[in-house]
């Protein structure tokens, strides 16, 4: 994907995810009804929803740049979607397995799976460009790594270490698919 192309899907993306949030306050946040609650069957839909709702202002305020930053460079790689959607699945299928209790919400899961995706992958795949890009990440975002260890009853650290572990997964399945240089 060009990286115009990479650019105008985070755009996109990001407007998506603030109209949901704007609609979702509006309403008094009763999207989040289609959040992922852990062992629930009737929530099961939660697992490709929960990535897109968000349980405040700040919530999404604090999502919405990484998450743009990382749209753009993830898109950079081959099969970005497959990659997306193995994050958000299997950190969703994850989380809802042995998630604690409670709706959980927001891009954190899909932030912490692009994040290390691309840190890994272009060490795996052994090319110049999604080298800069791991080295980049690493630099500018290497302080997400005290996310994964964030206990706070609010916050899903669940979604934080499944994104993080399905994204090293995305990364080294994508980087089977392209021979090293």
């Amino acid at each position: 994907m060009t990286l115009g192309k990479s650019f105008r899907l985070a755009i996109n993306w990001l407007v998506f995810i603030w109209v949901l949030q704007l609609i979702n306050m509006h309403a008094h946040y009763f999207l989040n009804m289609f959040g992922l609650v852990p062992q629930s069957p009737v929530h099961l839909i939660g697992i490709f929803t929960s990535p897109f709702l968000h349980g405040s202002l700040e919530h999404i305020m604090a999502n919405s740049l990484p998450l743009f930053v990382f749209v753009i460079f993830a898109s950079q790689t081959p099969n970005f979607w497959r990659v997306t959607w193995i994050i958000i699945f299997l950190t969703g299928m994850a989380v809802w397995l042995v998630g604690r209790p409670g709706v959980h919400v927001g891009a954190s899961g899909l932030i912490m799976g692009y994040w290390s995706y691309l840190l890994v992958y272009g060490w795996l795949i052994r090319r110049w460009k999604p080298v800069f890009i791991s080295i980049w990440i690493a630099f500018f975002y290497g302080g997400m790594l005290f996310t994964l260890i964030d206990l706070r009853a609010q916050t899903s650290f669940e979604s934080h270490i499944f994104g993080f572990i399905f994204g090293l997964l995305a990364a080294w399945v994508n980087a089977r698919k392209y021979p090293r240089r």
